[in-house]
């Protein structure tokens, strides 16, 4: 009889442990983000967000959440883990997996377990960062403007970055075109404004999914909102060993649309005194190394106001479209080059 009570209590024991080792081990699983830091640049017509997770704890990937409601703007996204590059997928088809994440899109990176001491500091404190370009995310306010007037926009998103994780510490900083700000979010005691530079934060012990509410920003900008309407690439190759390559644009001004008449007077005046102007006439490409025979035509002809950098990366090529480009104008024109067989773009 002893020896099966002294059994049982063996059994009870070991079980006992193991449930201790399991709660041990989900506990070491548990990811808790230490700090969050959002920078958002709002300088240009884009909008460039780069989120730096600060994670502690371990698993096999690591959850992100961006906002359902701006996937058709998003342009560009990469995930870096200690300056490697993360593979990364959606990690549902559907936005949000409960009530918590209801407008989210969850996404997961591949991240590598600790398997030594000298891999210990990924579990201590990695360095999860996510950069993200949205385009077409910035509205102009008043939608039109007279040529004198100063052009204006509108961005929204959220006061916190959420995510699927408890975060310990969390800031968001954005970025303006200028120090000229008409109208942002309150936030008593968590929001400083240093020239162009608006700081929200630090806020603490973060909830999952929590993204703090609205945060919008009314400042001025006159960054180039230029917009390509239609853009099409014909390549010929010869059996001479050349290859041609010409590319036809249509292009708008995307920003506020200009009101009233155009004064050339008036433009020019601001040009000189170099004061802040919504419109623009410069546009920037970037040719393959090798390009040559470089032409930049429209309906009219040939247009001479144009420059050619060559550099060890590749060719630039400055353009000047023939007038200015105002809120709601419209330009086309077509650029060409020749490139030899043995170059590849």
């Amino acid at each position: 009889m002893a020896g099966r009570v002294a059994m049982a209590i063996l059994l009870v024991a070991s079980g006992a442990t193991a449930a201790a080792a399991a709660g041990g081990a989900e506990r070491r699983a548990e990811v808790v983000n230490t700090q969050v830091q959002r920078k958002i640049d709002v300088s240009t017509q884009f909008a460039k967000v780069v989120t730096t997770y600060t994670v502690k704890g371990t698993s096999g990937s690591y959850k992100f959440a961006l906002p359902a409601d701006a996937q058709d703007h998003l342009a560009f996204m990469s995930v870096t883990m200690d300056k490697a590059e993360l593979e990364f997928e959606l990690d549902a088809p559907s936005p949000g997996r409960d009530s918590a994440g209801e407008g989210l899109m969850l996404y997961s990176a591949a991240v590598e377990l600790p398997q030594n001491k000298e891999e210990v500091k990924i579990a201590v404190g990695a360095v999860v960062r996510v950069k993200a370009v949205y385009t077409d995310v910035l509205t102009a306010f008043p939608k039109e403007i007279t040529q004198l007037e100063e052009q204006s926009v509108v961005f929204a998103s959220t006061l916190l970055a959420p995510s699927p994780y408890k975060t310990v510490k969390q800031t968001t900083t954005l970025k303006l075109a200028s120090p000229k700000i008409l109208s942002m979010t309150e936030a008593p005691n968590k929001r400083s404004v240093k020239s162009d530079q608006v700081t929200y934060g630090p806020f603490e012990d973060v909830p999952p999914f929590a993204n703090g509410g609205e945060l919008r920003i009314h400042y001025v900008n006159h960054a180039a909102f230029a917009k390509a309407t239609s853009c099409l690439r014909e390549i010929e190759v010869s059996n001479w060993g050349n290859i041609a390559v010409e590319e036809h644009y249509d292009l708008v001004h995307a920003g506020a649309k200009m009101k009233g008449g155009f004064s050339r007077m008036d433009y020019m005046a601001k040009k000189h005194a170099e004061l802040p102007n919504p419109s623009f006439r410069k546009l920037d490409a970037y040719l393959p190394a090798g390009a040559s025979d470089i032409y930049y035509r429209d309906n009219i002809g040939n247009i001479s106001t144009s420059t050619v950098r060559h550099n060890l990366g590749g060719v630039e090529l400055s353009l000047l479209s023939r007038f200015p480009m105002y809120g709601g104008w419209k330009n086309a024109w077509y650029q060409g080059y020749n490139l030899p067989t043995e170059v590849r773009e």
